[in-house]
């Protein structure tokens, strides 16, 4: 029979050894992506991508070659908003900056539990940081604010699957003699497993025939997508539920948009879209409700192919080939640096960039308010002419 101190003592120990474990598992990728044209054995343009999840936070980094970029610097009539914010930045001066990396590093970090955001460029040694959930409610597309009040405070209904489906199929139905003539897909499962760094994947093959010629002169031209994915991993149920918390928080937000119609857009456009891409999709995204829901295991390579007409082949020098490989993937505790902002990096503002959203939102409700009452058509169609990158 145990005594109180040794009940003391084993509950200590149990104590111990539980504290120093982590209440999550840390996942990294490390992946390459390159694209080649031809038969050329150097990639025309190629980029290391680093994806990290711990508990409720995530980062994306991209680091890329300065070779990458342009000799000269690319004409650019109207710079994105964001753009406004952060210095120029020049190939010369970029490459001085990286003389000793050897990269540019840009990286995008997303925080639920703290509510924070913060995006990063080293060739500008800047950073932006603000609350996500402000953030994002300022990002949100409302055009009801000042025309329907009443609108723009309610919180826009949703379309049932079942509804979204419907509407989908019955727009899929009266288009396919069209796509018949112009788009050919098939999907299939590859039979045999491959093992790639050690780990074993599942492979999928989708194939495209698209025509792009016009009239009695068809051309087509060819896609194949590959792509094989891990069984089940350890840390795999880290990426599910963050990839709940998103869903969750756009729900929350209420949609991306103010609009019942803009937020339902995609979804039925989604319906509408060959079968064959929803069981492609349903590999990479398994749908809600599903054992791997929201997420359909580690990527570990995926290759396309794009073979076009014979004019377009000879101009681009052959096919088009990209590939996508996954070089490590661990889970290992990552350190609390890796979702902060890089030292020495001078914090900008993002201010200016909500003025000119706000400038935007305002042209497009004074294009509403100006819409004939007899056909508004005409007036949505001019909506066209709005700078998109002021």
């Amino acid at each position: 029979m145990k005594t109180a101190s040794q009940s003391t003592l084993a509950l200590t120990c149990v104590l111990a050894v539980t504290a120093g474990l982590p209440a999550h598992a840390d996942v990294t990728w490390e992946h390459s992506l390159s694209v080649r044209t031809g038969g050329a054995q150097k990639p025309a343009f190629d980029l290391k991508m680093y994806s990290s999840w711990s508990g409720q936070k995530a980062r994306l980094l991209l680091k890329i070659s300065p070779s990458m970029l342009p000799s000269k610097p690319m004409s650019m009539p109207r710079r994105p908003p964001f753009m406004s914010t952060l210095q120029p930045v020049h190939v010369q001066s970029v490459q001085s900056r990286t003389a000793n990396s050897g990269t540019l590093a840009f990286a995008y970090i997303q925080d639920f539990e703290a509510d924070r955001l913060i995006s990063s460029a080293s060739p500008t040694q800047q950073y932006v940081t603000e609350p996500l959930k402000a953030t994002a409610r300022r990002l949100r597309f409302d055009p009801w604010k000042k025309r329907a009040p009443r609108l723009s405070e309610e919180a826009p209904l949703e379309f049932t699957p079942a509804q979204r489906a419907r509407l989908g199929a019955e727009v899929r139905a009266a288009y396919t003699p069209y796509l018949k003539k112009h788009l050919k897909m098939y999907m299939r499962e590859l039979p045999n497993t491959r093992t790639f760094n050690g780990i074993e994947g599942r492979g999928y093959r989708l194939s495209l025939l698209v025509n792009i010629g016009s009239g009695q002169r068809p051309q087509w031209s060819r896609v194949n997508w590959e792509w094989w994915l891990a069984s089940e991993l350890p840390g795999d149920a880290e990426i599910r539920n963050y990839q709940k918390s998103t869903r969750r928080f756009l729900r929350d937000l209420g949609g991306p948009s103010a609009s019942m119609w803009l937020n339902e857009l995609y979804p039925v456009v989604w319906q509408m879209l060959p079968q064959e891409l929803h069981q492609a999709a349903a590999t990479m995204v398994p749908p809600i409700g599903s054992t791997r829901e929201g997420f359909g295991g580690t990527p570990l390579r995926v290759y396309m192919t794009a073979v076009p007409p014979a004019l377009q082949r000879a101009m681009l020098g052959g096919d088009v080939r990209v590939e996508f490989a996954l070089l490590s993937r661990d889970t290992n505790g990552l350190s609390a640096r890796v979702f902060e902002a890089p030292a020495g990096f001078k914090r900008v503002p993002l201010a200016p960039f909500f003025e000119q959203m706000e400038q935007m939102q305002n042209e497009v409700e004074r294009r509403i308010s100006i819409l004939p009452p007899t056909s508004p058509l005409p007036g949505l169609l001019g909506m066209a002419s709005l700078p998109l990158m002021p």
